[in-house]
């Protein structure tokens, strides 16, 4: 059994992958295993033992491959194996693949005739309104129309971020309606939050100018030195676990940077934190230290 869950709403391709697991895990007569590979750097002999191996203590084995559309020789062995794989109950193999695919690969042809196939468009605003809505019911909460626009205005178009924030808006309201003055009260978190993900990007792309200007951005807002720390340790942990995990929000950032440049990132934050709480330089001194010495 295959399933090619694609396209660029990378949320809702990652949550019909946890209903998948879910159901088929909950089907299992005597047990369940499952694993998550990438592609990139998976050799096709491995590729191949992980789809023809048996396990004694499993009826069934979830494989989850990510990114194989730009892998050519384990592309070609799965355009091969496709109408085999399709047909053999003991094997759910599911391809991730972020972004769109073309219409015309080979692949995507047959997987269509094969394989369960969901892409995953990008939502217009009329339809991300309506999510917004059908996510927030699911939490018990309703949320105004004019709260939602100003949500969306405010925390943008990212899925990952916007279900946070519903949690949070459910949590706080508690089945009651949520209205803009709601969202206005957890936004400044979430937008501070957005900011120091951007911050992140010009730091992995080495660009010092964009990372000085967002961080004392945030300092003539009024945040504190702290704060802003804070924020970005949360950030960084985030990133590790995206590193460690190969998926997720946070993973197409964590790619950019290799674990040792996370962990040291992680290493001079903590070295910046004391630096900062015990007095010995001011702590805008110390942010501005801090991203110099990770951007060196």
């Amino acid at each position: 059994m295959i399933f090619l869950l694609y396209g660029k709403e990378e949320y809702l391709a990652h949550r019909k992958l946890q209903e998948i697991w879910e159901a088929y895990r909950a089907s299992g007569k005597t047990g369940f295993s499952a694993k998550r590979m990438q592609a990139s750097g998976l050799s096709l002999e491995e590729l191949k033992n992980e789809l023809e191996s048996q396990s004694l203590f499993h009826e069934k084995k979830l494989l989850v491959l990510e990114d194989l559309f730009g892998q050519k020789q384990p592309k070609e062995h799965i355009v091969k194996s496709a109408e085999s794989l399709a047909k053999n109950p003991s094997v759910i193999l599911v391809l991730l693949e972020r972004g769109s695919i073309l219409a015309s690969d080979p692949l995507l042809k047959i997987l269509r005739r094969l394989a369960t196939v969901h892409e995953y468009k990008e939502l217009d605003s009329v339809k991300l309104d309506q999510w917004i809505a059908k996510e927030a019911k699911g939490l018990g909460v309703d949320v105004a129309k004019e709260a939602r626009s100003f949500l969306v205005r405010e925390a943008g178009h990212d899925l990952w971020r916007l279900s946070q924030e519903l949690a949070k808006l459910a949590a706080f309201k508690r089945g009651e309606t949520v209205e803009k003055k709601d969202v206005a009260a957890i936004i400044p978190e979430a937008a501070l939050a957005g900011d120091i993900f951007v911050t992140l990007d010009a730091i992995a792309a080495k660009n010092k100018t964009k990372a000085f200007s967002l961080v004392h951005r945030h300092i003539e807002k009024g945040e504190s030195p702290l704060y802003l720390l804070s924020m970005f340790h949360f950030q960084i942990r985030s990133l590790l676990e995206a590193k460690e995990q190969g998926f997720g929000r946070h993973a197409k950032l964590a790619a950019t940077l290799s674990t040792e440049e996370l962990e040291n990132m992680h290493r001079l934050l903590l070295q910046t934190d004391c630096a900062m709480k015990t007095g010995q330089l001011d702590p805008e001194a110390c942010l501005d230290v801090f991203l110099i010495s990770i951007l060196d």
